[in-house]
């Protein structure tokens, strides 16, 4: 596949791209963040955008629940890896990073909407659980040293997001995970396949 030589240098041009895509993940955060203390400033009033499966009124949470959070704790809990993913994202995606993650954010959330429980979910851990099964499929279908190098370090710092996929409490939507890390994989599947152009799979017949 590669050398050890090619590894150790895509390993230094990791580190070089994570620093230079640090500030746009870190705005990113800065601005859950900031959604965070408006909703503090409403009471948590926000978090009736929140999704509620099977209701249409829950609908809406398809697109506002992973900026929404339950509570500081919650949020800053997910900061860290929602700040590294992000950043690992921005890497392997380049100009396709918002397209990837507003695919991401639809499917994982239209999915949470079908099979989750009767309750309003809220948070970015589909969204940090998308990022993560993207990038673990990226590394399986296209395993260049680049991508080795970024699960590596993915799974040396966050492996225990493998724990969300498994249910450990009535408050945290373990759904939410599971559909999260499908909707990462799917798309990474149609990014194998598209050659990175993910919009040239659909077709549209008059």
């Amino acid at each position: 596949m590669f050398t050890f030589s090619e590894f150790t240098t895509q390993m230094s041009n990791t580190v070089y791209l994570s620093q230079q895509n640090a500030a746009k993940a870190g705005l990113i955060v800065v601005a859950m963040w900031t959604i965070h203390l408006l909703n503090i400033c409403t009471g948590m009033r926000l978090n009736a955008l929140g999704l509620w499966p099977r209701h249409l009124s829950g609908l809406k949470g398809i697109i506002f629940s992973p900026f929404l959070h339950a509570d500081v704790n919650h949020l800053f809990f997910n900061t860290i890896p929602l700040f590294l993913l992000t950043d690992f994202m921005f890497i392997a995606t380049g100009t396709a990073f918002w397209q990837v993650s507003i695919l991401i954010i639809l499917i994982s959330g239209i999915l949470t909407w079908i099979i989750g429980r009767n309750a309003i979910h809220v948070g970015a851990s589909s969204l940090i659980m998308g990022y993560w099964g993207f990038l673990l499929t990226l590394a399986i279908y296209q395993p260049t040293a680049f991508n080795v190098v970024i699960v590596i370090v993915m799974l040396y710092y966050l492996s225990s997001l493998f724990l969300n996929l498994f249910p450990s409490g009535e408050q945290v939507s373990f759904e939410g995970h599971i559909c999260g890390v499908i909707a990462g994989i799917l798309i990474a599947l149609g990014w194998v396949k598209s050659h990175g152009h993910l919009m040239s799979l659909i077709h549209l017949k008059l």
